[in-house]
């Protein structure tokens, strides 16, 4: 960062502490039960100005976002569009148009989250989905979101929460689920016994034969203990122990 943008981002900051400084000194004055309608909701919009404003200065790589249900409008900090690669103009800020750009197949499963979230079934609005980036390519990201604004009969006005970018762990997952499959089907192509064991001796997966009665079931998640003999349990100990050599 050039020496520019480091005095441009104090100067920043140093603004908006004055201006939070100002707000909260003006906060402490007001009578809130004595605003009309109209000075309540400028009130509202200038908390939520402040909110976000202290969200960007914080952390403004960090994906954060709000829904306004009664708009059905949403609010993307700029570490949304950083995330997703795109220009705040290219973002349209109606709700069916962020959905929309929701993988097709995650879209009926975020409605029913939501709908279950909004009716006071979930404690938290937590879900992992992927969005349609700037480049066609679909990110994975795990949202979070709370209430943060009801109407006078209990019904919610507006929601907001944060957004991570969860990529690599799901393409993480999905190379071990992968080999992990490979590695099962190359161990039920073997003829005989064969078992596959973590260091502590316990059964993580196994392939029986034909002549065997029993099933895989029978083994998985217990120790050389519970299922060999005893010195069965000898010999592959011993042979554990020259591997490891």
């Amino acid at each position: 960062m050039s020496g520019e943008n480091v005095r441009s981002m104090k100067e920043i900051i140093d603004s908006f502490n004055q201006l939070q400084l100002q707000l909260n000194t003006l906060t402490g004055q007001i009578d809130y039960s004595q605003l009309s309608e109209e000075e309540k909701d400028l009130f509202s919009q200038l908390n939520l100005y402040k909110i976000r404003m202290e969200i960007n200065i914080q952390d403004p790589v960090q994906g954060y976002w709000e829904f306004n249900l009664k708009t059905r409008k949403v609010y993307f900090n700029p570490g949304y569009y950083i995330m997703l690669g795109y220009q705040p103009s290219e973002i349209n800020d109606d709700f069916d148009f962020w959905k929309s750009q929701v993988h097709p197949d995650d879209r009926e499963k975020i409605s029913k989250k939501l709908d279950l979230f909004l009716k006071g079934k979930l404690f938290q609005y937590e879900a992992e989905l992927r969005i349609r980036a700037k480049d066609g390519r679909w990110k994975w990201i795990l949202q979070r979101g709370e209430i943060k604004e009801r109407d006078q009969e209990g019904s919610v006005l507006r929601m907001a929460g944060v957004q991570f970018d969860i990529t690599s762990i799901k393409r993480t997952e999905d190379a071990l689920r992968i080999s992990e499959e490979m590695a099962h089907a190359m161990l039920s192509a073997l003829p005989d016994h064969t078992f596959i064991f973590n260091p502590d001796g316990m059964i993580l997966d196994c392939n029986l034969n034909a002549s065997c009665d029993c099933s895989s079931d029978d083994f998985l998640g217990k120790s050389i203990e519970e299922v060999f003999s005893e010195q069965a349990c000898f010999r592959l100990y011993n042979a554990f122990d020259s591997i490891i050599k």
